[in-house]
């Protein structure tokens, strides 16, 4: 994979390229990671994978299949600083505090910039390349996969400001915590309710609808995919050059369907099962539903509105999702909450050539975060514990204390409104 355009303007990939990571541990927080980093462009990436494996099944060679410019190399054992040499961070996604102490130290004593921990997430600045700065964000070790999915993309967002740091970067000490069983999601101190380990039962959802393969929606499908939830993709648009700096399955597949190489991929490499349909949603194509939920992973405002319009007529929530090269937003709509009614109306034309004529910045960790939360929220449905009436905000550069923000949700449009969300039937 050569072509970053859609990060070019803001990333200067040949430091990317040049930069070479250390990540020690294995599972699924590491399997996520790598797909990031791959979509990235980080161009040299040793891993030491001693213990039991991830959804990649210690298969690496998909990293290569997706970014021939990453060298991944792989040591079958814990943590060993001779094997190093000098690199510029390093990502330690094991529940070994022995090489968790041996990496940070090594961090120390050879000045590379920044040390990440896993279970919980911590997050080190060495005082000898950037600051004094300490931070310890902590994501719950739970065994759903879109926890991994979150703590992987955190933790490349901040190896990429301690790789190339940009204008705007925020790195103030700060705690971060996610609960799926808290109302709050994401919260700076934990309450001793929240802090009481949880039973994570399985989800017994019928099928997801997804519409959109591209930037989100591939990895909506793969956190679904791995909860075991079935789904049907909608897709029309064919795979670009420019899509493969995020949509990590896309490899070797420019000018094929979206949504059909994204199932071929995903079912070889998950049990999953997914109805791949490579053209656009409309009503019509929905009429018998029964879907647990609609994933609005779109990137116009006229196909929300039509996913919306479905979603209210047949009752299912609707979870729609937005990224910027820095941000990320998501709402979740409970079956009869209206979205033009929570954002207000808005005039779109829709674009001619897709997203591939869209070519404003975008690079996978945004991408990553909202598809994992996506999935997140939906399991929340399935327990009952879904945040009504609230958006999920998600800046990549802020300090952990902002990163994300739930927000209550106003309403944009007047009393008189005849939405089904107002209890007043459409004429």
């Amino acid at each position: 994979m050569a072509d970053y355009s859609r990060q070019a303007a803001i990333f200067d990939q040949a430091v990317l390229r040049n930069s070479k990571i250390a990540v020690v541990g294995s599972g699924n927080t590491t399997d996520f990671f790598l797909l990031y980093a791959a979509g990235l462009g980080i161009g040299n990436i040793l891993l030491f994978n001693k213990g039991e494996s991830g959804f990649l099944k210690k298969d690496y060679s998909l990293i290569s299949r997706i970014n021939s410019d990453v060298n991944l190399e792989t040591v079958n054992s814990g943590f060993e600083p001779a094997f190093i040499g000098k690199i510029g961070a390093l990502a330690d996604f094991t529940n070994d505090k022995t090489s968790k102490k041996a990496a940070l130290n090594y961090c120390a004593k050879n000045n590379a910039g920044l040390f990440v921990s896993s279970s919980p997430l911590e997050t080190i600045y060495s005082p000898f390349i950037l600051s004094s700065l300490l931070w310890k964000p902590s994501i719950e070790n739970s065994p759903m996969p879109f926890s991994a999915g979150l703590k992987a993309a955190i933790a490349l967002d901040e190896i990429r400001k301690a790789l190339l740091p940009l204008p705007g970067d925020e790195t103030l000490p700060g705690r971060l915590y996610f609960g799926i069983f808290s109302k709050r999601r994401f919260f700076e101190k934990q309450s001793l309710v929240e802090s009481i380990s949880r039973n994570y039962p399985a989800s017994k959802a019928g099928r997801a609808l997804i519409i959109g393969a591209g930037g989100i929606g591939t990895y909506v499908a793969l956190n679904l995919a791995l909860l075991g939830i079935p789904m049907e993709i909608y897709d029309g648009d064919k795979i670009e050059p420019t899509n493969l700096n995020r949509q990590v399955f896309y490899y070797d597949a420019i000018g094929k369907n979206k949504a059909k190489v994204l199932k071929e991929n995903l079912e070889a490499l998950v049990n999953a099962d997914i109805k791949a349909n490579s053209f656009n949603f409309e009503e019509k194509h929905g009429k018998k539903a029964g879907y647990s939920a609609v994933f609005s992973c779109v990137d116009s405002w006229p196909a929300r509105k039509i996913l919306n319009a479905y979603a209210l007529k047949n009752n299912i929530p609707l979870i729609d999702a937005g990224v910027g090269p820095f941000t990320a937003r998501l709402d979740v709509c409970n079956k009869n909450a209206c979205l033009e009614c929570r954002r207000g109306k808005r005039e779109e034309k829709p674009s001619a050539g897709g997203c591939a004529s869209l070519q404003e910045s975008n690079v996978v960790m945004c991408n990553a975060f909202i598809g994992a939360m996506a999935a997140a929220e939906f399991y929340a449905m399935q327990m009952s514990r879904e945040n009504k009436g609230r958006q999920l905000l998600y800046f990549s550069k802020k300090s952990l204390k902002e990163k994300v923000c739930l927000l209550e949700t106003e309403t944009q449009c007047s009393e008189s409104c005849e939405c089904p969300c107002h209890g007043v039937k459409n004429a």
